[in-house]
């Protein structure tokens, strides 16, 4: 190109629809503006500073949207792969992969204290387009699930982050009734984010409605919770809806529970806590509710194989019918429960609970399903079940392992 040629040259920002002339295409690429990072032009850098031309070779470029999806939905680092366009496109392609016409309103589910202005971009989109949105504030996956269910919606998303870490972000999808995603209904919104397109202005803007969700879903554990005497409950999570959901469950009771802060090394933090304050076991659940690890009297780690014995021989106890539980293999059952062999994940577990009829779901992941009303997996289940068993009598966690 002349220079002349170079200075008449029109830039266009990944995401934006008006151009921009190449001074600003320059100016925006000195002072690193986000979406310079994916611009097919960003190398033109005749004009800019040594030192910040060696800056961008050291940025490669986004992963793509698609490549970020998983079998359970798409997780990505929050500050260099999901910015608000990227939250943009996902929106729009979430509602262009549904087959059938969206009529009830959807959920936007922000469980993630870092993504404001990612679930603000998605929401946006939605409205634009016409659709009816209901937000929630800190729930748990499970509730976001119950919620979509009992309320009829078309469907919703919840931004988390499982491991507490603020610079990831996960992404759940659902479905009606509540159903999560899964391999088909991924494969049709990978196909919508390969040519990403912007949904078309309705004549009526979406309503937008926030909702607290969190006393109904209480009570779906409300039957089994038989704490007759005081425990002492220790519990740490980067989950603001497992932790006010404990809180409503202990006060029901007259056990105590002690909330550590999120940080440090948890599996330490909780060991010692446990110790301190004498507990009767501890708990650290993730950042959707649903995960958990359980730790005994002494502050030592109860390993799966151990947890999910217990909680079966528990929840046989509970049935009148045989419990059928489903479960990656291998699993070992008693000789009255039946195992139904699944594959893991929230799809294939959801599918199984409900073709099966299975009262209990174990994943390798520490995630426990639970059939009550809906199939999801929640670790208020294995709280609720761990305090009723232990106020049978005195005998310790430890004891009931062996």
């Amino acid at each position: 190109m002349t220079n002349e040629e170079l200075e008449n040259a029109t830039f266009c920002c990944p995401g934006q629809s008006v151009p921009v002339d190449r001074a600003t295409h320059l100016a925006r690429l000195a002072q690193f503006y986000p979406e310079c990072r994916d611009c097919p032009r960003r190398d033109d850098q005749a004009g800019i500073s040594p030192r910040i031309a060696a800056a961008w070779r050291q940025v490669p470029p986004k992963t793509p949207l698609p490549q970020l999806l998983h079998y359970e939905g798409l997780a990505a680092d929050l500050f260099h792969q999901f910015s608000p366009v990227e939250a943009a496109q996902i929106a729009a392609a979430f509602t262009r992969s549904f087959s059938n016409p969206i009529a009830a309103p959807l959920l936007l589910a922000v469980a993630h204290s870092a993504a404001i202005d990612q679930a603000e971009a998605m929401v946006n989109v939605w409205r634009r387009a016409g659709f009816d949105v209901e937000l929630a504030t800190d729930p748990t996956c499970a509730e976001v699930a119950w919620t979509i269910d009992q309320r009829k919606l078309d469907g919703g998303i919840l931004l988390s982050t499982p491991s507490g870490d603020l610079r990831q972000i996960e992404l759940t999808m659902f479905g009606p009734g509540g159903t999560p995603f899964a391999s088909e209904e991924l494969a049709r919104l990978e196909r919508q984010l390969q040519t990403p397109k912007p949904l078309s202005p309705a004549h009526r803007q979406g309503t937008l409605a926030e909702i607290d969700m969190s006393s109904p879903h209480l009570e779906r554990f409300a039957p089994y919770h038989r704490a007759r005497r005081p425990l002492r409950l220790v519990v740490q999570s980067p989950s603001r809806g497992s932790l006010r959901q404990l809180q409503q469950l202990i006060a029901r009771s007259n056990c105590e529970l002690f909330v550590l802060p999120s940080g440090g090394d948890w599996s330490v933090r909780l060991a010692a806590a446990i110790r301190q304050h004498r507990g009767h076991f501890g708990v650290w659940i993730d950042g959707s509710g649903e995960s958990i690890e359980v730790f005994e009297e002494r502050g030592y780690r109860v390993l799966q194989p151990r947890l999910s014995k217990l909680l079966i021989e528990e929840a046989v106890a509970w049935e009148n019918a045989p419990l059928r539980v489903a479960s990656p293999p291998p699993l070992e059952v008693p000789h009255d429960a039946v195992h139904f062999p699944t594959a893991a994940g929230r799809g294939a577990m959801f599918a199984a609970i409900r073709q099966y009829d299975c009262q209990l779901g174990i994943e390798p992941s520490g995630r426990y399903w639970w059939r009550n009303q809906l199939p999801t997996s929640d670790a208020l289940g294995v709280v609720t079940l761990l305090l009723t068993r232990l106020s049978r009598d005195d005998r310790s966690l430890s004891s009931q392992l062996i």
